[in-house]
C-alpha cells in the first residue's frame, strides 16, 4: 500500500476480477453470450493468474491449446480477441495494467456464403421436430436471426396487420426492426397460437408430476438440428445460414416488394438489405 501511495505503483489485479468487471460493463453487447462461452473456456487456464502474469508467452500457450482441440482458426481468434479486449480495457480504461500484451491472430479463410435450394430446405424441414421445423419455416420467411426467432414473444406480433417487431435491445445493430409477415410466416404463427402464454415457439416436456407442459425454446441450432442435417444429407450448414438462404431466394426471385418490405417502400432498399445479408 505504501508503494502504491508514495511511488504510484498500480495495485495488482487478478484475471477473475477483470472478468467480473468486463461482464458487468459489456452485458449490452450483441455478442455477450458468445463472450461468456469463451470466458468459460478460459477460466481454468487463467483463473489463478494476476493480470500482469498474462504475457505473450501465456497467450501463445492459450492459442496452441485451443488449436489442439481441433477447432477452427476463427474460433481460436474469437477466444484470443476476448482476452485482448479485456486486457486492453484493463490498460486503457481501468488503468490496471501498464501495457496489455497481444499476439497475432491466425489467418482465416474468406467466408463462404452457404444457402439451401428449396428442395434441400424441404428435405431438412421434413427431418426436424415440429417446433424446429416451424422455426426454420419462419426464419426462411422473415430472414430473422436465431436469437430473434427463439426469443419472439406474442406481444411483438400483430397478425391482423401482418407485422412483427424486434426491439432495439434484441437487435444486433441496437435499432428497432419492423418485420412484415408474408403468408408463410402468418401460417406458422397461427399454428402456435395458444401453446405458450408469452413466447411464440415452445416445445413439450413432462414436469415433475408427469404432466406435459410447454417450455420456451432457448436455442434452435443444437443437437436435434445437427442430427436432422445428417439425416437430410446436408453438410456445413448452420442455423444462421437460413438467413443467407432467405436473402438468396429473394435475390434470385427479383420480387422483393411483397415479401420483404411493406407496400410502397423502395425496392432498391430491399436489394441493398439482401446484399448485406449475403
Amino acid at each position: 500500500m505504501w508503494r502504491q501511495e508514495r511511488m504510484g505503483e498500480k495495485p495488482r489485479r487478478t484475471w477473475p476480477e477483470a472478468v467480473v468487471r468486463w461482464i458487468e460493463e459489456t452485458s449490452h453487447k450483441a455478442s455477450h453470450d458468445d463472450d461468456l462461452c469463451h470466458l468459460r473456456w478460459l477460466d481454468p487456464h487463467l483463473k489463478g493468474l494476476m493480470l500482469d502474469q498474462i504475457d505473450r508467452d501465456r497467450l501463445r500457450t492459450l492459442r496452441a491449446t485451443r488449436q489442439a482441440e481441433g477447432v477452427s482458426n476463427a474460433t481460436v481468434n474469437r477466444t484470443l480477441s476476448v482476452v485482448h479486449a479485456i486486457l486492453r480495457r484493463a490498460e486503457r480504461v481501468w488503468e490496471w495494467l501498464d501495457r496489455a500484451p497481444t499476439i497475432p491472430l491466425l489467418p482465416e479463410p474468406k467466408q463462404r456464403i452457404r444457402w439451401l435450394t428449396r428442395e434441400e430446405a424441404d428435405r431438412l424441414i421434413g427431418e426436424l421436430p415440429e417446433h424446429l421445423a416451424d422455426m426454420a419455416r419462419f426464419s426462411l420467411a422473415t430472414g430473422l436471426r436465431e436469437a430473434n426467432v427463439t426469443g419472439l414473444k406474442w406481444s411483438q406480433v400483430d397478425l391482423e396487420r401482418r407485422v412483427a417487431w424486434i426491439h432495439p435491445d434484441q437487435a444486433k445493430a441496437k435499432k428497432a426492426i419492423g418485420v412484415p409477415l408474408n403468408t408463410d410466416a402468418v401460417l406458422v404463427l397461427r399454428r402456435w397460437e395458444g401453446r405458450h402464454d408469452e413466447r411464440v415457439f415452445a416445445y413439450q416436456r413432462h414436469d415433475a408430476n408427469g404432466a406435459l407442459v410447454w417450455l420456451p425454446v432457448s436455442k434452435a441450432g443444437g443437437r436435434a438440428w445437427r442430427k436432422a442435417l445428417q439425416r437430410a444429407g446436408i453438410k456445413e450448414f448452420r442455423w444462421h445460414d437460413l438467413r443467407h438462404t432467405w436473402a438468396s431466394w429473394h435475390v434470385q426471385s427479383l420480387d422483393f416488394g411483397q415479401s420483404i418490405l411493406p407496400a410502397g417502400k423502395n425496392r432498391s432498399l430491399t436489394y441493398s438489405w439482401s446484399r448485406q445479408v449475403l
